[in-house]
């Protein structure tokens, strides 16, 4: 959890630990509303209505096809690198926030072989603790896993971020 200028929290749910190739959501939850987009679909609910659909269609094709035309160079991006900031910095705090990166014990950590001979990695139970921990706006800290650690507030207001602590241990 984050605290961006303003006092906004904001929470981040990410993980490659599932039991499945489950494609990612993307749900953004905000005062007056929700939005939530996975591959080939997307809905968004607000104090006007609720409106859902095709990923290929409605705002998602128009987004699609900016992305295609930016590629070729016939549009601008609508989503310039330079405007994704605020994101990298979200991504940063958290890498700051953990502080380090921390073994789980084996017992939680399951790794095999998929029907299509690659290995994966599965947290056991981490899909369920992530639906959880974003319906109650929580951190996994707060909701008692035992394997997660409460971490310090971070400020989000910095230019540049030196990852090598992180990459020492």
């Amino acid at each position: 959890m984050f605290s961006a200028e303003g006092g906004i929290r904001m929470h981040s749910y990410l993980s490659l630990c599932g039991p499945d190739d489950t494609p990612p959501t993307v749900e953004v939850i905000g005062q007056d509303g929700r939005a939530m987009w996975t591959p080939g679909r997307y809905e968004i609910e607000g104090p006007q209505g609720r409106a859902g659909g095709d990923a290929g269609t409605g705002p998602c094709r128009s987004l699609f096809a900016n992305l295609v035309a930016a590629l070729a160079g016939r549009e601008e991006p609508w989503s310039p690198l330079a405007a994704t900031r605020n994101e990298i910095l979200h991504n940063n705090g958290s890498i700051k926030s953990a502080g380090t990166i921390r073994p789980l014990s084996a017992g939680v950590v399951k790794r095999y072989s998929t029907p299509e001979g690659k290995i994966a990695t599965e947290v056991e139970g981490l899909p369920e603790l992530i639906r959880e921990a974003a319906a109650s706006r929580r951190l996994l800290s707060e909701m008692g896993v035992a394997w997660a650690m409460p971490t310090a507030a971070v400020e989000l207001a910095f230019d540049k971020f030196d990852p090598s602590p992180l990459l020492s241990g």
